[in-house]
């Protein structure tokens, strides 16, 4: 029988930040993603994890922290996004952030640091990324983009989903869109900037594996879906340039990580990461 346990928050007079991880059979991972949250020096925090039936070690896993746990439950969903939507609706907080499967904080004080620069509930927070694709690491953005800077940056690209901190006025009302298979997170991302505003806080806020299903490109299957969901986005969002600079990118990518030997493609990634 799955175990839902909901807890209140203790402290009022801070920002609660919901943090929602969503696994599946992330037995070799999660451990060290739930030890990532419950190390963090911030306290107002409430804890849900959204697990999609796993059928490895994955709940034994969940169970050992329970008891630090506001809400889990494993039950069969329709995907990732599935998951991201039932993990929003059980949400509370004033902000909420998504640190799925294999995602950690970077440092222990990761949360604080973004709470000490939230100074308006209604905006988008967002900070830096470590990211790493097992052969070399580098941070995103880039150190050249800074608060100065960022809007030139967003221009041309999104803040890692792991980094963005939404509002409870837009995550309350705005859902993932399951007609996207790989590409609900930047649709996501774009209506949330659209429609909040941003601040960026200049801090590296986790370490991001680009091994995720709307990082991967490899498979022409796979490519596909991600051609096809990035263009409808992409259109939508900033127009048929945006879109096309964006196919452009998602080819290079999978020409250089299936054709060219990996070590070149580690570093060419960095260039179209940026």
């Amino acid at each position: 029988m799955d175990k839902k346990n909901l807890k209140n928050s203790i402290i009022d007079e801070q920002p609660l930040i919901s943090i929602v991880t969503v696994v599946y059979n992330g037995e070799e991972s999660v451990e060290e993603t739930i030890q990532s949250v419950f190390n963090q020096t911030y306290e107002n925090i409430e804890y849900i994890i959204i697990d999609g039936g796993s059928t490895d070690g994955t709940v034994d896993i969940i169970k050992k922290y329970e008891d630090n746990i506001n809400y889990w439950v494993s039950e069969k969903d329709s995907g990732i996004y599935d998951a991201m939507n039932k993990g929003s609706k059980i949400a509370t907080g004033d902000f909420i952030v998504f640190m799925n499967g294999g995602d950690k904080f970077f440092s222990l004080n990761s949360i604080s640091i973004v709470k000490d620069n939230m100074d308006n509930r209604n905006k988008v927070y967002f900070a830096r990324a470590k990211l790493d694709n097992n052969i070399d690491s580098w941070i995103y953005p880039s150190e050249k983009y800074n608060i100065k800077n960022m809007d030139i940056w967003l221009k041309n690209a999104l803040p890692n989903h792991q980094t963005m901190f939404f509002p409870k006025i837009f995550y309350k009302k705005v859902s993932y869109n399951l007609t996207y298979k790989i590409g609900s997170d930047s649709d996501y991302k774009f209506k949330a900037l659209d429609r909040c505003g941003y601040i960026f806080v200049d801090t590296i806020l986790c370490s991001f594996n680009l091994e995720g299903i709307s990082s991967k490109v490899d498979s022409i299957q796979n490519l596909k879906q991600i051609l096809k969901d990035s263009w409808s986005i992409t259109v939508k969002h900033r127009g048929i340039k945006y879109a096309l600079k964006r196919q452009i990118k998602i080819i290079i990518k999978y020409i250089l990580s299936n054709i060219i030997k990996q070590k070149f493609f580690s570093k060419f990634h960095k260039i179209i990461k940026g």
